[in-house]
This record gives structure tokens, sequence and C-alpha cells, in this order.
């Protein structure tokens, strides 16, 4: 009798819960920031066309090379120069480049070659995010040019969200030590720009050089405490082209500081004070628990190709 009652008792709670309804999931609709890749992308030649005008035979001068409004921009010092340097350019594979007042030459992407580009950072950022959000993501497909994610569960949209739309470049690259009144004004050097902290997390602004010194290259991430310093930090370890990259910056930089930036903000700038070629390390900063490990998941799940910013966000039907 008792294992009779036993097992009916086992029968009603199996039906109880089967007739539990299931989680509401979300859906949450992305778009990447296209005039960002195309910056990007034309940032890449703005060195290349730098030295092909100045290995042209003779050199052709110019005032300075950069990315603004959807073109890299050159400046002739000589008007003349213009069919030649156009001769120097073509061979650099850009799409479009075109004359503007003042003998400066704009460089930019064709319509098409900006919508291959674009196509394919689509894809890219699907398997970014499938990496960042784990169970929380029941699929992340894509809807023409939208990134459309389901949640398994919509109370953790805002979870999704947050981790989803940072880009999460990691940047390493040396502080230039400025004074505080340049600082407070912005009068730094020609190669350099002001980073300010990352909200919530870093301390404070710092002047860095326009280029970074090492970018990405994250193994393994993940936020522990550290007994010592009594805080939450982020620990982190390069892979292989990362360690050998940041064990030469380290070893030529020593008693300077570098600073540890997550999309153009700073999180940390130590001081090096030996090389360092263990290809691990941490980053410290005001992290919780929650933030440390956050972060973590950003920068192990790689960088997107561009910031992620979005469109609509709903309930959807559990079934």
């Amino acid at each position: 009798m008792r294992a009779w009652r036993c097992a009916a008792v086992l029968v009603i709670l199996a039906l109880l819960g089967s007739c539990q309804k299931p989680p509401d999931r979300g859906e949450v609709v992305f778009q990447l920031d296209r005039d960002q890749l195309v910056d990007d992308q034309l940032e890449a030649y703005v060195q290349p066309m730098a030295d092909a005008l100045k290995s042209a035979q003779p050199t052709i001068h110019f005032i300075g090379t950069g990315v603004a409004d959807g073109a890299v921009r050159v400046r002739l010092l000589d008007p003349a120069d213009l069919p030649r340097a156009h001769a120097a350019l073509a061979g650099l594979g850009i799409s479009v480049l075109q004359d503007e007042p003042n003998a400066t030459i704009a460089a930019r992407l064709s319509p098409t070659a900006a919508d291959a580009l674009a196509a394919g950072a689509g894809q890219a950022a699907m398997s970014v995010l499938q990496h960042r959000l784990g169970v929380r993501a029941a699929s992340v497909s894509l809807r023409g040019s939208d990134i459309v994610v389901v949640v398994a569960d919509r109370t953790a949209m805002a979870s999704v969200i947050r981790t989803s739309t940072p880009r999460g470049l990691l940047t390493f690259q040396m502080v230039d030590e400025v004074s505080a009144e340049d600082l407070a004004t912005g009068v730094v050097p020609f190669d350099d720009v002001v980073a300010g902290p990352y909200p919530g997390v870093g301390r404070q602004s710092e002047v860095v050089r326009r280029r970074p010194d090492l970018t990405g290259h994250i193994a393994r991430a993940r936020g522990r405490f550290d007994e010592n310093r009594g805080e939450w930090v982020m620990a982190f370890e390069l892979d292989d082209v990362g360690k050998h990259a940041f064990c030469r910056i380290t070893s030529d930089n020593v008693g300077k500081r570098f600073a540890v930036l997550i999309d153009g903000q700073v999180l940390t700038a130590p001081r090096i004070n030996e090389p360092i070629c263990g290809g691990s390390g941490q980053i410290e900063g005001d992290f919780t628990a929650e933030t440390a490990s956050e972060f973590a998941a950003l920068l192990e799940g790689g960088a997107l190709p561009a910031q992620l910013k979005v469109v609509s966000q709903r309930t959807l039907d559990p079934h």
C-alpha cells in the first residue's frame, strides 16, 4: 500500500510539472554599425597610402592622411603631382579614388565592396555572439542585414543586450606622460589621443599612442578574486602570437606605463616593472564579481567586427 501511495504521488507531481508553463522567450534584433565597418576598413589603407606616396620616384609630398566621412583623404603639396599620385595609389586595390578641391585625393569603398564587407561582418558577428551568450541564446541568426538573437528566457534579455552590444576590442597602447594641465585642455602630441576611463571600471583618463601596440589575441579570460589585493580582477592568457608580441613590447618599455583599453576606453594603465613573457596577466579596475566575469566572457569570445545597436526587442510566445 505504501509503495502504491508513493507511486501515485510521483505521478501527480509529474503531471503538475508537465502543466507548468515554459518561460517566455525574447527576441532582440541588432544591427552592426556599418559606418564603423567602413571606417575600420579604410583605416587599414592609411599607412599603405602614405608609404606609396613616399616611395614614388621622385617622392610625392603630402600633408597627412586620415579617415573622415567615409573616406581616406590625402592632400598633396603640389597639384601637379595628382596624376603620379593616382598611379602610385592604384596598386593598393582601393575601390574608388576621387579628386577633391585643394589637390586632395579621397579613397572610398565602392557600394559593392561595402556590401560585401557588411555581409562577411554579419557572419562573423553571429559566431562571436554565439560564444558570448552561450545558453542564454536559444538561437542566433541573420535576417537580411539584421542579427536576430532569440533569448531562451526573456528575463535574461537585459543581460543579453549588455553582453552583446560592446564591440569588445581589447588593445594595449603605450602611455605618454603629459602634465595635468595639458591633459585637461587636450593638448597632446600629434600621434596621441586622450582615452577616457571605461565607465564603472576605469579610474582615470590617459594619453596613449594613437596606434595600438597589440590588439586582441586573448586565448582565455576569467574573473577571479585576488586575495593579495582584496579585489576582483580579470585574469587573462594570450595566444602564442600575443605572448611573443607582449614579451617584446614589455621588454622594450621597462619603466614606462601601458594602458589596457576596451573599445578605446581605459581599464587600467600599470607601469612595466620587468618584461612579461609568460603570456598571462591580470587586469585591475573597479570590478565586481559580475563585471569581471562579464568582461572575461566579452574578451574570450573575441571582438565584434563593429559595435552592435539594438533595433528592436520583444517577448515571444513560449511555443
